[in-house]
């Protein structure tokens, strides 16, 4: 049951991946993150109810598939997001950070999941604070200037020429025209 939820996880995750640079380019990098965070968090909320009995295991099949959609967008937003915010050259240094850093809050929602179903015994209202935790990157993604973060980029340095999508405007081609405006 595991491995195939697993492979179904799996099979829609990468196709799906690959249509972001398509909406990246129609809407912007934002507002698709922050859509995909209230479709992960209402996904995460909606699913542990059709699961109620030993049963109704066989719903899983019903959620890999969208758990697979929005994880398969999401990584591949995250680190072209990310990559935008960072200079050219100190690739490996911020890249570091994010990872040390990713370490350590990791543990924080396997945690608290533990402590709610150690004190509720139900695993579907643990289930249900993973919401919480998508809820707080949309609410900060609103927050977040892509311009003012590319201005701070380019003072410090060089600027990437495979630049995301602010609104709906289209992200800038490396031609000859506007190599001076993308920092080469």
């Amino acid at each position: 049951m595991l491995l195939s939820s697993l492979f179904y996880i799996h099979f829609l995750g990468a196709p799906v991946s690959t249509s972001y640079g398509y909406l990246n380019k129609k809407f912007g990098a934002k507002p698709i993150y922050i859509a995909l965070m209230i479709f992960a968090m209402l996904a995460n909320g909606i699913m542990p109810f059709f699961i109620n009995q030993p049963k109704d295991q066989y719903a899983v099949f019903l959620f890999a598939p969208v758990a697979g959609a929005y994880f398969g967008m999401f990584f591949a937003m995250q680190s072209l997001i990310y990559s935008n915010f960072i200079p050219v050259g100190e690739e490996a240094a911020c890249y570091g950070l994010l990872a040390f850093s990713s370490a350590i809050v990791r543990w924080i929602p396997p945690l608290v999941y533990g402590a709610i179903v150690q004190t509720t015994n139900d695993h579907r209202l643990g289930l249900l604070h993973i919401c919480i935790f998508y809820l707080m990157g949309a609410v900060v993604m609103c927050f977040v200037d892509f311009d003012k973060g590319k201005a701070d980029v380019s003072r410090k340095g060089k600027v990437r020429s495979c630049s995301i999508s602010l609104g709906s405007e289209p992200s800038p081609s490396p031609t000859k025209k506007n190599r001076k405006k993308i920092g080469k």
